[in-house]
């Protein structure tokens, strides 16, 4: 597959196509490093970290419809809370 390096302002860029990214298993918003290899560049993603596996945005929407939260008492204050 080719393309062509373009500018883009101040720096340079290509386009990766969509079945490329496909192929790899990679997403748009992805974290990528990219490292200078035997006369070409490298990608390879940033893996997250376990803590965090998932965005709230994405719990959230794992939930079942209609949950709703609930107050929950925690005690008496202990240091200079204010509530």
């Amino acid at each position: 597959m080719k393309t062509t390096l373009q500018a883009w302002g101040h720096s340079q860029g290509i386009r990766i196509p969509k079945s490329l990214l496909a192929i790899v298993g990679w997403n748009v918003g992805e974290n990528i490093e990219m490292k200078a290899a035997h006369g070409g560049i490298s990608l390879i993603p940033v893996k997250r970290p376990i803590r965090g596996r998932y965005t709230i945005d994405e719990l959230v929407r794992k939930m079942p419809k209609g949950t709703k939260g609930r107050e929950v008492d925690t005690g008496k204050s202990v240091g200079k809370e204010v509530w």
